[in-house]
């Protein structure tokens, strides 16, 4: 299923928030782990999947808001 702009826009934000919230040593770790393999790596995506999901869906989220960014349903 190909998600929307308004999706990504959601994971663009998750992505960086987690990712800075990390120490430098795990975002070195996931920044140089090209395959996508380590364990540091897969949590790191799986942790942005789930919270960009939850708040994509949440109604309450400001940016889901009908006068925000996202086409109205």
């Amino acid at each position: 299923m190909q998600k929307s702009a308004h999706y990504w826009r959601i994971h663009r934000r998750v992505c960086r928030r987690v990712f800075f919230d990390l120490p430098f040593s795990v975002r070195d770790t996931i920044a140089a782990d090209s395959n996508h393999e380590s364990h540091d790596y897969k949590w790191f995506e799986k942790k942005v999947a789930e919270d960009t999901e939850r708040l994509y869906l949440d109604e309450t989220y400001y940016d889901n808001s009908e006068f925000s960014f996202r086409n109205p349903r």
